[in-house]
């Protein structure tokens, strides 16, 4: 033991009381004390960072902080602390450093777990966060802070039962708690358990007293259970007190929704961004009221008005994008979720927004290029692997195409529309009539009524020589639609194949009339028959000659 090691000690454990009560100057005077002491003593150090930063003098705390973790890289607990205060001071990348040695030094050690968990939680990383939060709960059973947190993250991650089953015995152990009431009401309600919950908020207030988050929850709740004018009511009240919290706003806009104020809800949409310009669901909605009451220009105006003071916003960005294309402006639309998205790469979002945009300007590239990174974001959404699939469809990287189409219908198989697309590849560009036999079945079970698979049908049986099931879809597709272009096609080719050259030649002219390019049969050799035909050659002719639109 040094001669000041026992001095060290007091002025240090009087300098973290003192920290603890916020009063960062007089812990300073002591830890200067400290210093001179012992400059190098890693506590002293540490404390420094934390009253520094209290001070708001952060650049210095963090020098300080990342002093104390870089110098004692094998003290479990001061990484720990290093990773806590850092994490206070947002500084996310040194917090997760100091952390994952903390881990890496004792994985059996409950606060090192914890406080992994506690800086993805800060980065917005809940998922990541859980397994750390559980493993912390595990290893200490009796903390709090691990239960409340983890219960926390699986509320915000929409675990709401298990959220429900972690919080519990914190309701019995601490029941005056406004925390835990506060939490243990939002797995009530979001679990539909909404009188319940309404029974917590009242709890709340005896606790409290009145406040905006007290009334915000309570005109949530309120407005679920259908009372939706009481909930007016309550949030206004909520506004009344703090007028500048965007929550509020964005609930009441859905209140209004609920009420039928599209014109208050707009309003009150355009109140949420006007404070929280990164409201991505309120954008969601904004846009949604406005394409479908027709007032798109007039957001529009009022969405520039907010980009005129935070034009660099991603969000607000991709609100303009989709306004713009909504209101059929798609090439402008599709800069500015470009430009969104070049602000901010991880909102996933506005990358799926411009998959189906580049879909429908035909810039398939760019299209699958979107996918793929809105993919990392969205991997089980059907919808986005099927657009991604026409995009390669049309590019003609057909395997890759299937690839994506066999995903859609892994991920959604009661929707029709995959394997229709499935099929058309399989028997017209990949030439395996007998896997878009299969395919195209289950089409027909899934859709009686589709229009597509029951020509399609028909040509895989003509090209594995299964005439008469091909008859008989014929016969079911003419007798419901006559003059069905692709029917009489496939009917062209069947009289074909059995030597019935007046039928075919009369069902290919009807089909010509519809617009038809008779010069496509080239490629399919179910015409064979008909091309030493003098009427296929000036069906031919004819082709050539029409325009190039018609054509």
């Amino acid at each position: 033991m040094t001669p000041f090691e026992n001095e060290i000690d007091q002025l240090l454990t009087q300098a973290e009381a003192l920290l603890q009560d916020e009063k960062p100057s007089e812990a300073l005077t002591l830890l200067d004390r400290a210093r001179k002491l012992e400059p190098k003593h890693a506590w002293m150090i540490l404390f420094r960072g934390v009253a520094l930063g209290q001070l708001g003098r952060v650049d210095e705390a963090v020098d300080q902080l990342i002093t104390a973790a870089d110098g004692n890289q094998e003290d479990v607990d001061i990484q720990v602390d290093a990773a806590r205060h850092l994490s206070f001071l947002e500084q996310y990348q040194d917090a997760l450093i100091c952390a994952k040695r903390a881990v890496s030094l004792d994985e059996a050690d409950a606060g090192a777990q914890g406080i992994y968990g506690e800086v993805l939680e800060r980065m917005e990383r809940i998922a990541d966060a859980v397994p750390y939060r559980e493993q912390a709960l595990l290893l200490d059973p009796e903390d709090i802070d691990s239960r409340y947190y983890l219960a926390v993250d699986l509320c915000d991650l929409g675990r709401y039962a298990e959220a429900t089953a972690i919080a519990e015995p914190l309701v019995l152990q601490f029941p005056d708690d406004p925390d835990i009431i506060r939490l243990h009401g939002a797995c009530l309600s979001y679990q539909g358990h909404h009188e319940e919950a309404l029974a917590r908020w009242a709890e709340l207030e005896r606790y409290e007293g009145i406040t905006p988050n007290l009334l915000h929850n309570r005109a949530s709740t309120l407005d679920v259970l259908g009372q939706s004018e009481e909930a007016l009511t309550t949030i206004d009240e909520a506004i009344d007190i703090e007028p500048d919290l965007a929550m509020n706003y964005y609930t009441r806009a859905m209140i209004k929704e609920h009420l039928q104020d599209d014109a208050g809800a707009v309003e009150d949409y355009l109140e949420t961004l006007a404070r929280d310009p990164g409201h991505l669901d309120a954008i969601i909605n904004l846009v949604e009221i406005a394409t479908t009451v027709d007032i798109i220009p007039a957001v529009l105006e009022r969405v520039d008005h907010l980009l005129e003071t935070t034009e660099d916003d991603a969000k607000l960005r991709y609100a303009r994008g989709r306004l713009l294309m909504e209101n059929g402006e798609l090439t402008r639309g599709a800069e500015e979720i470009a430009a969104a998205v070049q602000r901010e790469p991880a909102m996933g979002i506005a990358w799926y927004t411009l998959t189906m945009l580049y879909g429908m300007l035909a810039d398939l590239e760019a299209a699958v290029s979107a996918s793929d990174q809105a993919l990392r974001h969205f991997p089980d959404d059907a919808g986005l692997w099927f657009h991604r699939g026409l995009a390669l469809h049309d590019l003609r990287r057909f395997p890759e195409a299937m690839e994506s189409y066999d995903r859609a219908i892994q991920l959604a198989p009661e929707d029709p529309i995959p394997w229709v697309q499935l099929g058309r590849l399989l028997l017209l560009d990949l030439e395996r009539p007998k896997d878009a036999r299969g395919v195209l079945r289950e089409v027909l079970r899934l859709q009686p009524d589709n229009q597509s698979a029951p020509w399609m049908l028909g040509l895989c049986y003509l090209r594995l020589g299964q005439i008469d099931e091909a008859a008989s879809i014929l016969h079911t597709l003419l007798g419901g639609e006559p003059d069905h272009l692709w029917g009489r096609l496939v009917r062209a080719a069947f009289s074909a194949q059995h030597g019935d050259l007046d039928t075919a030649f009369d069902d290919l002219s009807v089909a010509t009339v519809q617009g038809y390019d008779t010069r496509l049969l080239l490629n399919e050799p179910l015409f064979e028959p008909l091309w030493a035909d003098t009427r296929f050659a000036s069906m031919l002719s004819a082709a050539k000659d029409m325009p190039a639109d018609e054509a």
